[in-house]
């Protein structure tokens, strides 16, 4: 018998199981097993309680007193139980004072023990209460982050690029630091060319150069050039975000010029919503070169609406040259 089986499974190959009329509702309420709306069915067979929900799918099972094929029944201390099963998935205090602690039993039935203690696991002196065998999960606390990632200009991606017959990196000479490029992340990632031409953020390759452009609009150009290679040129600690998304739903991305007034006659290069609203609104940046507070695993920033002074906000994910 197997968590996950129907009733009529159960049944065919389980002679004299109970038909579904013997069952009455469950009356436990462990976390992962029950929670709002979720109505289950017991049925008692040969010393042990089989729960099932309401599409008569087996979801738990009860051992009874005579505990787990491993030796582990109520009345075995938490250390017994981590001495079989290892370190436990998730804790979680019921509302009755008792815990919830998921322990995984089988990875290829994808089963756990759900095990219920009396008191704290981790305080050592409780025992177990009850013990189901179940295809759960206890609601794990979820930490908020902010996503990072990094892209690159590629045709598979969808971005568009562009050849250029010209070489705009004829010019880059060896020991010239002024091609760093303020939206590097790595060592051989550059920029050159005249400010008309955008060039954000340039790679090297053999005997070719391919530089991002426009990251909303996906638009890169490649053109041939031996003038940068074998070069490393300097990284900023913090380097230029292509776009940030904000916890509110703002969308913010790079803009090449910044004429507007913000508060206290700060800059920023990253603008929020509609290029053209007024007042913009935008991250302001800080004394130290970055947008963004990172001390934490969810990022905040100054969110500015003209010349206003701006709030704190929490960041949901940046995207950076890579």
């Amino acid at each position: 018998m197997q968590v996950g089986q129907s009733l009529d499974r159960v049944r065919a190959v389980n002679p004299g199981f109970p038909e579904w009329s013997a069952g009455s509702r469950f009356s436990g309420s462990p976390p992962g097993l029950t929670g709002p709306g979720k109505v289950l069915t017991v049925i008692v067979w040969r010393d042990c309680s089989y729960l099932f929900d309401s599409s008569k799918t087996l979801v738990g099972i009860d051992p009874g007193g005579s505990g787990t094929i491993d030796g582990v029944k109520p009345g075995s201390s938490p250390v017994e139980a981590r001495a079989v099963y290892g370190a436990p998935e998730s804790t979680a205090k019921n509302a009755d004072g008792t815990y919830s602690v998921l322990y995984q039993a089988d990875s290829t039935a994808k089963t756990h023990y759900l095990i219920v203690y009396n008191g704290n696991p981790a305080a050592g002196a409780t025992v177990i209460k009850i013990i189901y065998v179940c295809a759960c999960s206890v609601p794990r606390k979820t930490v908020a982050k902010t996503q990072v990632s990094y892209v690159w200009p590629s045709t598979q991606d969808g971005w568009t690029i562009r050849q250029r017959s010209d070489d705009p990196c004829s010019a880059v000479s060896t020991g010239d630091d002024g091609v760093s490029s303020n939206f590097a992340t790595r060592p051989d990632e550059f920029s050159c060319g005249i400010e008309a031409d955008s060039l954000l953020v340039c790679r090297y390759d053999a005997g070719s150069v391919t530089c991002l452009v426009n990251y909303e609009m996906k638009d890169a150009v490649r053109f041939r050039s031996t003038g940068p290679a074998g070069r490393h040129f300097a990284v900023t600690a913090h380097p230029q975000p292509l776009r940030a998304t904000l916890s509110n739903g703002q969308v913010c991305n790079w803009i090449s010029h910044d004429q507007t007034q913000h508060y206290g006659g700060r800059n920023s290069w990253l603008w929020c919503g509609e290029f053209s609203a007024d007042p913009v609104r935008a991250l302001l940046l800080k004394s130290n070169g970055s947008y963004f507070d990172t001390s934490g695993t969810l990022w905040t920033a100054e969110y500015d609406v003209g010349t206003a002074a701006p709030t704190t906000v929490t960041v949901k994910s940046v995207v950076y040259a890579q």
